[in-house]
C-alpha cells in the first residue's frame, strides 16, 4: 500500500517478505464480507544504492475490510497501511553533513468501490 506503490513507485533493488492472511464471512446468496492483513519487511539488494547506505528499507503493516456481491457485480472496501522506515531511507549526517534527514513513518487510508460488468 505505501512503500512500493507510493514511495519507491515500483519494486526495484529490493527483497521483501510478505506474510498475509484473509478471511471471508459469507452473508448468504452471493454476498460476503472479508477482512485481511499483511506485514511486509523490505530490504535492499545493493545497500550502497540507498540514501542511507543500509540494507533495511522498513516494515509496513496493512489491514482491510471488503464487501462483495458477486450476483450484482459490486464490491467496495477500505484499507489502512502504516509504514515504519529504517536506516536505508534516512540520510545520515556522516554522508550528508549539510542535508541530514531522518525518515519518518507514513500512513495511508484507501477507500475503493467498483462495479463489474
Amino acid at each position: 500500500e505505501i512503500f512500493f506503490r507510493h514511495i519507491m513507485g515500483t519494486v526495484t533493488n529490493a527483497i521483501y517478505v510478505k506474510p498475509q492472511t484473509s478471511y471471508w464471512y459469507e452473508l448468504g446468496g452471493n454476498r460476503a464480507i472479508g477482512i485481511n492483513g499483511s506485514v511486509i519487511y523490505s530490504m535492499a539488494q545493493v545497500p550502497v544504492s540507498t540514501p542511507g547506505n543500509s540494507i533495511n528499507y522498513g516494515i509496513e503493516g496493512d489491514i482491510g475490510a471488503t464487501y462483495r456481491n458477486t450476483g450484482e457485480g459490486v464490491y467496495g472496501g477500505v484499507t489502512w497501511g502504516l509504514f515504519f522506515p529504517m536506516a536505508a531511507l534516512s540520510r545520515p549526517q556522516s554522508l550528508y553533513p549539510n542535508d541530514y534527514v531522518d525518515a519518518s513513518s507514513a500512513q495511508i487510508l484507501r477507500i475503493f468501490m467498483g462495479v463489474r460488468f
